[in-house]
């Protein structure tokens, strides 16, 4: 069952679409990558706690840890944007945009503090190079 469909045939609007995914999913990339996969698969816990060592999350910051309670993962963010945002949107693909986006506006919940310290660390890197 088609929810709604978007004609292609325009080659701009094509190339709108196809953009559109491409950037999402390199972004979805870029921060699997600097978040620390290994972390977000749970294979560094396994490690740590095969091996001896404290949790990761033990050597992290309060305040890194408060951030990622609240906001989990920020690329959720590209894949809400891959899945509203189709020429073609079925029944099943509209319940997964809806379900996901319902989770991420009960969820995420970060505050003035999380922003400080998103800023606080961006000068910080900034600095350094």
């Amino acid at each position: 069952f088609s929810v709604w469909i978007v004609s292609t045939e325009d080659p701009s609007r094509q190339l709108g679409f196809v953009t559109i995914h491409i950037v999402c999913w390199l972004l979805i990339y870029i921060l699997m990558i600097t978040m620390d996969i290994t972390d977000l698969l749970g294979i560094k816990q396994v490690y740590n706690y095969a091996t001896g060592r404290p949790a990761p999350g033990a050597l992290k910051s309060q305040q890194l840890n408060s951030l990622h309670r609240k906001i989990r993962h920020p690329s959720f963010l590209g894949f809400v944007l891959i899945f509203w945002i189709h020429p073609f949107m079925r029944l099943d693909r509209l319940l997964l945009a809806v379900v996901w986006s319902l989770y991420m506006a009960a969820v995420w919940r970060p505050g003035i503090g999380d922003y400080n310290y998103v800023v606080q660390q961006q000068a910080v890197k900034r600095s350094v190079m």
